[in-house]
């Protein structure tokens, strides 16, 4: 799981040095090319776990790509509505993993921990959506800093 972490670092840091100037369709592919690299590297790791450990592992490599799709998506087109569709894509990846996560539990406390994650997810696709309203390009992209 660390090494998924290690790796979606990595690909952040190359997308964001990416940022500074409007980036070709040729830097937008190889960010991609870069993301799956890095998610069949995560799930190859995964594949040395088992049980809950390796869904879980699954589910946070599965949602480092859509981040990293959806922030190379929201570098390349730079619109507000890419900025907020990636962070909605960012909320929607971060509750995959915690409903993952929520499977170690059962009865009452998967049911706690499934609402928790929920309301978590709302709550970041509700801040998103009103980012471009309250402010510039800057203004969207700090919640995420």
């Amino acid at each position: 799981m660390k090494a998924a972490r290690i790796a979606v670092a990595g690909v952040l840091l190359i997308l964001g040095g990416t940022a500074a100037a409007a980036p070709s369709e040729s830097d937008h592919r190889a960010a991609l090319r870069n993301a799956a690299a890095t998610y069949n590297a995560a799930r190859a790791h995964c594949r040395t776990l088992s049980g809950q450990d390796k869904r879980v592992c699954i589910a946070e490599a599965k949602a480092a790509l859509n981040r990293a799709n959806a922030q190379a998506e929201a570098t390349y087109r730079d619109t507000p509505r890419a900025r907020v569709d990636a962070h909605v894509a960012e909320a929607n990846a971060d509750y995959a993993v915690a409903r993952a996560r929520c499977d170690a539990h059962s009865g009452a406390a998967r049911r706690a921990c499934i609402k928790a994650a929920k309301a978590e997810q709302t709550e970041a696709i509700t801040k998103a959506m009103q980012a471009p309203k309250t402010g510039s390009k800057t203004g969207s992209q700090t919640g995420s800093e």
